[in-house]
């Protein structure tokens, strides 16, 4: 079985590089498909980056959505938000 293994997760990858194509109909309906389009349809071939990496250089990062935060990250922002209650309760208490 583990001999096996290597070789299905190296057939199923084949499967990611799949060239995806958009195609307008005679009605004027627009298709996604994988495979070829009829010879009389307008044809689009859609380049899907597989990687942040592999995205155009024209988006710029300002636009991207910012990355979900750990669970590390959101227990250091509470820490900090609960010093800076503490510390302005002090500073009331003190005036």
């Amino acid at each position: 079985m583990k001999r096996y293994l290597p070789l299905f997760m190296l057939l199923a990858s084949f499967n990611c590089h799949a060239e995806l194509t958009k195609w307008v109909d005679a009605d004027g309906k627009v298709h996604y498909s994988d495979g070829p389009p009829p010879p009389d349809a307008k044809v689009e071939t859609l380049h899907i980056p597989t990687s942040p990496d592999a995205a155009d250089s024209s988006s710029s990062a300002a636009s991207a959505p910012a990355a979900p935060k750990t669970i590390y990250e959101q227990a250091a922002d509470l820490k900090k938000a609960q010093k800076a209650k503490e510390a302005a309760a002090q500073k009331a208490a003190k005036e």
